[in-house]
């Protein structure tokens, strides 16, 4: 698993902020950036990689390869041919993708002309930059000549060979987000990539990226602005922070296709923060694409309004207590804040115009049976219907949808729930049956991925595809082999999550999980008056968990209480179970 760390004080306080910045060339002059089609600009990155030493045996000539190919980016792997006879240098394409492993390679001749790498395999990369986590072993054969009188390897595996070590230094693979919108347009979605790549290439290889499409598994959950036959009209031109980007193919586009278009070019270039600095301007075919209402040097910051991580404004943590729905300025009016519904949880629309609330038994005339469960929907400011009956619940959640909502009933059955009037269908579904039972459910809140706890604890993420009027959940992949006790989970932002599960001393911590599996950072229980059973995280927000009945907030390596009202005294805290925000 790569980038394992234990959370320090600077990355808690930005548990839920994005991972990366976009980085273009410093000086101030115009730089022609990458080439159209062709392989990445010369490399910026000082790597000193030993050639081939005369007189080296087989498995020294296969561990040498290794190496240089692991970091290769850095000198556009023309070291990594040396190893390679002349004709397998010239097919040989370091850009077919990446299987990556932990670990020093075990290199073994098995006869004179042939030598067989084994190691544990952690993850493999697309040609597109995606990457997915895995497990196994790599076994590869290599089988050498002598060139010169010096052995050379003719059929090295197409793609690289890459040590976790190296795929985690940012000097060698460098982290980036590509942008597609979700099913309604209304928010961007980010879809990690890895490239090994120079600085100097990098806007124009994200360009390219988002040209050529979503990831093979997230494009049945997207959609995208930019029209098929879009390619780059001549190469990203980059000075200082402003970049250049001039497409041609886009034809004749309505306003609001291209304010997605936009949206996604910039996004992806800024990495999705305005913090980079970085101004783009748009070009089709050499003219600028004027946008009512934006500048034609556009920020991400004109583009705020995509932003996949946006709470309403008034978003605040909600929390359980005493059968209650409560906040730091205390309860809710009306029912949710008195007690009648008797809640053992319940999550907010992300407007915050509805709520669902899972209740337990001694609920209304209409509650459920002894021992049971019963989800209530409705407005938040009204009264709430009926809606199913079961032995359990998982939290609710809406997914940026404020029409219905979702949880599984009775740990297997996927239940989908009308805001407005309560009734409910059972959704059949194969991937979340195949990881039954569930203990956990969260869709992200661009509506396109969902977290899961199954396998009695194994966190996976999925996609979520509304094909056809029909919402079905595919694709589960685990996201983190390495822990499989987890008992809580939800997004933190588009780009990671926050769970609980077991940490180095065996008991539930708060770790941060990147969404495609590749960062896991552990937290320590400093300042908790017991273990963690809940979380609640969200951009911009306190990062919160529920433990001994009250509220405990993340500052730095440190869990402080949290306040029981905005006006409280600090030592007071706020009491209660199942802690939310908005979704």
């Amino acid at each position: 698993m790569r980038r394992r760390a234990v959370l320090g004080a600077t990355v808690l306080l930005m548990l839920a902020a994005s991972v990366a910045c976009s980085r273009v060339p410093g000086a101030s002059a115009p730089v022609e950036v990458g080439k159209v089609g062709g392989p990445p600009s010369s490399p910026t990155v000082n790597v000193s990689i030993p050639p081939p030493r005369p007189g080296a045996t087989i498995s020294q000539i296969v561990s040498g390869f290794l190496d240089a190919s692991s970091i290769g980016a850095a000198t556009d792997h023309s070291v990594a041919r040396e190893y390679l006879t002349p004709r397998a240098a010239a097919r040989w394409s370091p850009d077919a993708g990446a299987t990556i492993y932990e670990g020093q390679p075990y290199v073994n001749a098995v006869g004179d002309n042939t030598a067989k790498l084994i190691v544990p395999r952690s993850g493999s990369l697309a040609a597109n930059g995606s990457y997915t986590s895995s497990s196994g072993t790599v076994t590869e054969l290599f089988h050498l000549l002598k060139v010169r009188g010096e052995y050379r390897i003719t059929d090295p595996p197409n793609g690289l060979l890459v040590t976790a070590t190296d795929f985690g230094n940012p000097n060698y693979f460098t982290q980036s987000n590509i942008y597609f919108l979700s099913p309604v347009r209304d928010v961007v979605v980010p879809d990690p990539r890895y490239f090994a790549v120079p600085p100097a290439a990098r806007p124009n290889r994200l360009l390219q990226a988002l040209l050529q499409g979503p990831s093979a598994w997230l494009a049945p959950a997207v959609d995208t602005d930019l029209p098929l036959g879009a390619r780059l009209h001549q190469n990203v031109i980059a000075s200082g922070s402003e970049v250049t980007v001039d497409l041609t193919g886009l034809g004749s586009l309505p306003a609001q296709q291209l304010r997605g278009l936009a949206a996604q070019v910039v996004w992806t270039l800024s990495n999705g923060s305005a913090a980079t600095g970085t101004t783009v301007r748009l070009l089709q075919d050499g003219q600028p694409i004027v946008i009512p209402g934006v500048s034609t040097d556009e920020q991400a910051s004109d583009w705020a309004s995509y932003d996949p991580d946006t709470l309403a404004a008034n978003s605040t943590l909600y929390v359980v207590d005493a059968h209650r729905l409560v906040t730091q300025q205390g309860p809710l009016a009306g029912r949710l804040g008195d007690g009648y519904y008797r809640a053992t949880s319940a999550r907010l629309s992300l407007d915050l115009r509805h709520v669902a609330v899972v209740t337990t038994t001694g609920a209304s005339r209409s509650g459920p049976p002894a021992g049971g469960q019963r989800l209530y929907v409705g407005p938040s400011a009204g009264s709430l219907h009926a809606g199913p009956v079961g032995r359990s619940f998982t939290l609710p959640t809406w997914g940026g949808v404020s029409t219905v909502c979702w949880t599984v009933r009775n740990q297997h059955e996927l239940v989908q729930v009308s805001s407005a009037d309560g009734t409910s269908h059972v959704v059949s579904d194969a991937a979340l049956a195949a990881v039954a039972p569930i203990t956990a459910m969260s869709f992200s809140r661009d509506g396109t991925r969902v977290a899961v706890i199954g396998n009695g604890g194994v966190l996976y993420v999925g996609r979520v595809s509304r094909a056809r009027g029909a919402t079905t959940i595919e694709a589960l992949r685990s996201v983190f082999p390495a822990r499989d006790e987890f008992t809580a989970v939800t997004w933190a932002s588009s780009t990671q999550l926050a769970g609980l599960a077991p940490g180095d001393a065996s008991l539930p911590v708060l770790w941060s999980v990147a969404v495609d599996g590749v960062t896991t950072t552990e937290a320590s229980n400093n300042g908790l008056p017991s273990y963690p059973v809940a979380v609640a995280a969200a951009v911009n927000q306190l990062t919160v968990v529920a433990a001994a009945q009250s509220m405990w907030y993340l500052a730095g390596n440190t869990w402080l209480p949290l306040p029981s009202s905005t006006n409280a005294p600090v030592d007071s805290i706020l009491q209660g179970s199942s802690p939310s925000y908005p979704d």
